[in-house]
């Protein structure tokens, strides 16, 4: 429903996505890409990081993990529960992440400019606005990048643009922190722990369904 530039979701709508769903978990909880005992021990590891996550006093806010705390399961079979928990540790490195970039002083346009050069996934101006036209106006990617080189964060060479030493430097503070508050609620897991679930992740992947 639109209604004065806003848009709602109805409630046919939203019984069309509790439906879909519905039908999601189902076709999960028929799939059996390994030995459920060992899908039983990933689902349950999985899961108590994610809740440590979300009852981690860091990040203060947690908006994305409370989407995943909202979804309820329609069966208790191991793949929905794991695919909830892989939901849940996505939003949580998203709350880490964004408590990081704000308590770095930026903002989400401004991040995503200086990210993308960071990263690689962009070299010039140009590639900024094909990469980032969808989402922010080729104006305000042309301010966004004109205010990370006056507080010292980029410079140009024609229409190219790299990150001055300051700028890789809180680039990678702000990767740092967001490890750090993540990774907290991983540290109960031994090496053991760790080279198990890498291996047994794997293993899920290549036996799951194309």
């Amino acid at each position: 429903h639109h209604h004065e530039g806003t848009y709602t979701v109805t409630a046919s709508g939203r019984s069309l996505i509790a439906e879909m769903e519905r039908q999601a978990q189902a076709y999960l909880a028929r799939v059996t890409p390994m030995p459920e005992t060992e899908l039983t021990r990933l689902v349950d590891l999985l899961s108590e990081i994610a809740a440590r996550s979300w009852m981690s006093p860091e990040p203060a806010v947690k908006a994305h993990q409370a989407r995943a705390q909202r979804i309820t399961l329609t069966s208790d079979a191991p793949l929905p529960r794991l695919d909830l928990a892989i939901y849940a540790l996505w939003t949580a490195r998203d709350d880490a992440h964004t408590a990081a970039w704000q308590g770095a002083g930026f903002e989400g346009p401004a991040l995503d400019l200086l990210t993308r050069l960071w990263s690689g996934d962009a070299a010039t101006l140009p590639d900024l606005i094909a990469r980032i036209g969808q989402a922010q106006h080729p104006r305000d990617v042309e301010h966004g990048i004109t205010d990370l080189e006056a507080h010292g964060y980029l410079q140009r060479d024609g229409d190219a643009r790299t990150l001055t030493a300051q700028g890789l430097e809180i680039r990678d503070q702000i990767e740092h922190e967001t490890d750090r508050v993540y990774f907290a609620t991983w540290q109960p897991l031994t090496p053991d722990d760790l080279r198990w679930l890498h291996e047994t992740l794997q293993t899920l992947i290549e036996q799951l369904p194309a």
